[in-house]
């Protein structure tokens, strides 16, 4: 153990309670005396948990296990968190550095922030006050991962910082490490808010797709909005392994891997509901190329009144076609363009009690109540041609393919 911490001047989100410090005498990790010690330091100068950490010499994680043990409450790494940039303004920057929080997402009014220590009931009142909400979930995170997460989100304004100023941040430290010839610190950029941030912002512009493209010399991000690929961002080229990194942690990939494709998954929550991110890497000659597809649930409870068929004979029509006792009804179109989207506002009308409906997806990206959803598993030996030929026997009324790729389906659709 080191010598008993010295206090500076600390922020008030980090001060540990007594209750922590006869929690941890009663685990074996620290002796009578020097919880005694502690607890004094407690009732006069203030004992923080940096100072506390220092003291006991262990890995912070562990330290943090017996305080979520000691608290209840979750305990989280950074590779698991998701920060709404939008929620920064929430609060002003001073108060969440004051406080050791940092404001994750909002769902039903609820507000989950991530703390260093368990709030006191004075700053959840004060939370009260500044956001104007009554219900918050507290989660933990160590205190060295989210004085870093508060440095790279917190721009130098005291602002939660959008897409452009985190990019002009990149370029800053970097021709900082690069002019000073000591090189660029990877782990110093702010990568998890530029991705984060990268992310919402497709959300926003209703984007299908994101693509991060390596160039020559830049790292190009395109979304794809009412189907048309548009170049939204250019980030320096030095960070692009960062970025690809972040993204393969996201998804739960590996990310010394570079070579082979990987398909991956990244779920967040936004403005009260669950977006789910399908993901893949390719390699390219310049770098690994990153493309998302959106899927939105919320999407495909979409009624086809609100489609915006804009012939006046198109609604009618289609209405007539989903409700007829058999025939067959082909839906094609470029990527993005709304194909999934228009074929499950067609189920949506027909999917009543009294019908058996049942798809062929690949793979299978939402999921609707009562609709029985298959998903292709090539390796497994169910693709679209065998899972077709199960489904005969299954006593549909209605059958969804999400693809007609081969000759065999073709004929047996």
């Amino acid at each position: 153990m080191n010598s008993s911490p010295e206090s500076a001047e600390k922020s008030s989100g980090s001060r540990v309670k007594s209750g922590f410090l006869m929690h941890l005498h009663r685990k074996g990790i620290i002796y009578l005396d020097e919880r005694n010690a502690l607890l004094s330091q407690c009732s006069t100068k203030g004992l923080y948990i940096e100072d506390l950490l220092e003291y006991l010499d262990l890995p912070e994680r562990e330290v943090y296990e017996r305080l979520a043990e000691f608290c209840g409450l979750p305990l989280l790494d950074i590779n698991q968190l998701f920060v709404s940039t939008e929620l920064l303004s929430m609060i002003p920057a001073h108060e969440l550095r004051q406080m050791m929080i940092l404001p994750m997402y909002l769902v039903n009014e609820e507000l989950t922030i991530a703390c260093a220590m368990p709030l006191e009931q004075k700053s959840m009142l004060h939370l009260k006050k500044n956001t104007g909400l009554n219900h918050f979930i507290q989660v933990l995170v160590p205190f060295s991962e989210l004085t870093s997460l508060l440095d790279q989100y917190l721009s130098d304004d005291d602002r939660g910082a959008g897409v452009q100023s985190i990019i002009a941040r990149l370029h800053d430290q970097i021709a900082l490490g690069i002019s000073e010839k000591h090189g660029v610190d990877e782990t110093s950029l702010p990568i998890i808010p530029l991705v984060n941030a990268i992310l919402e912002s497709a959300l926003k512009a209703g984007a299908s797709d994101i693509h991060f493209e390596p160039r020559e010399n830049v790292y190009a991000v395109r979304f794809r909005i009412d189907g048309q690929l548009q170049e939204m961002f250019s980030l320096p080229q030095m960070a692009q392994d960062a970025v690809i990194a972040r993204l393969k942690v996201i998804s739960n990939l590996n990310i010394i891997e570079r070579y082979r494709p990987q398909d991956g998954q990244i779920t967040i929550p936004y403005k009260n509901k669950t977006i789910e991110f399908r993901i893949n890497f390719l390699r390219t000659v310049w770098g690994e190329k990153a493309c998302l597809r959106i899927l939105d649930r919320e999407s495909v409870r979409v009624q086809l009144l609100t489609l915006g068929l804009e012939n006046d004979n198109q609604l009618p029509l289609i209405m007539d076609l989903c409700k007829r006792p058999n025939g067959l009804i082909i839906v094609c179109g470029a990527t993005g363009s709304g194909k999934s989207t228009t074929l499950f506002s067609m189920l949506n009308e027909i999917n009543t009690e009294d019908v058996n409906i049942v798809t062929v997806e690949d793979p299978s990206e939402y999921r609707i109540d009562r609709i029985n959803q298959c998903s292709v598993i090539k390796e497994r030996g169910l693709d679209f041609h065998s899972a077709l030929k199960a489904i005969l026997r299954q006593d549909p009324d209605i059958i969804m393919l999400g693809e007609i790729r081969d000759l065999e389906t073709a004929e047996i659709a």
